[in-house]
């Protein structure tokens, strides 16, 4: 998954799968291996459920059905996993991208993860002194969330979301949904992982 979004090997599998908009590889393995045995056996199971052929009229609505029961698995495991916490800010709901991948650039991809050239992530892995940020004053620590609602450096390209959005500051799960679905924002947003 860090492959398809082009993020940073110290990902979490969790945060990648969310930008991506897919379940776990295991999950997508396991459907596909439900619905080629379901070709030739009466039924099969999937995450402990048993799916019985009759139980849809089509194909498709099958497949449909397991991926439901997909994305149902995927949102108790975002919602119980620690890891990912920028990405869980921006999307609390897993189905927020589910099958609409959240990927369009290194900036939009950092912002959204947390990873990348901010201070605080810089500090963290031994390539910076300090972690809080060197554009502003008030000794808050440089990460995506404090440039996109608090970074008086960036307050230009805040700006721009404002006229973009009807109500500024947004909550963050309204900013995740808008990463996924207006790029208009994304344009916006890449901005922000502009410093210099």
């Amino acid at each position: 998954m860090r492959t398809i979004i082009g993020a940073y090997s110290s990902v979490s599998a969790e945060a990648a799968q969310t930008i991506a908009g897919l379940p776990a590889l295991h999950l997508m393995l396991e459907e596909s291996l439900v619905m080629a045995q379901l070709k030739t056996a009466e039924e099969a199971t999937f995450l402990g459920q048993q799916i019985r052929r009759g139980q849809h009229a089509t194909r498709k609505a099958r497949r449909q059905f397991l991926q439901d029961l997909s994305l149902r698995e995927s949102q108790n495991k975002w919602k119980q996993t620690t890891k990912g916490p920028t990405t869980h800010w921006f999307f609390p709901r897993f189905h927020t991208t589910w099958g609409r991948a959240a990927t369009s650039s290194p900036i939009k991809v950092s912002i959204l993860i947390g990873h990348g050239e901010f201070q605080c992530c810089l500090f963290r892995i031994g390539k910076s002194e300090d972690p809080t940020c060197r554009n502003c004053d008030n000794q808050e620590n440089d990460d995506s969330i404090h440039r996109i609602y608090g970074c008086p450096a960036f307050r230009d390209q805040r700006g721009l979301l404002r006229q973009l959005t009807r109500d500024w500051p947004i909550s963050p799960a309204e900013f995740g949904r808008l990463m996924v679905e207006e790029a208009r924002i994304v344009e916006a947003v890449e901005q922000f992982g502009i410093t210099e």
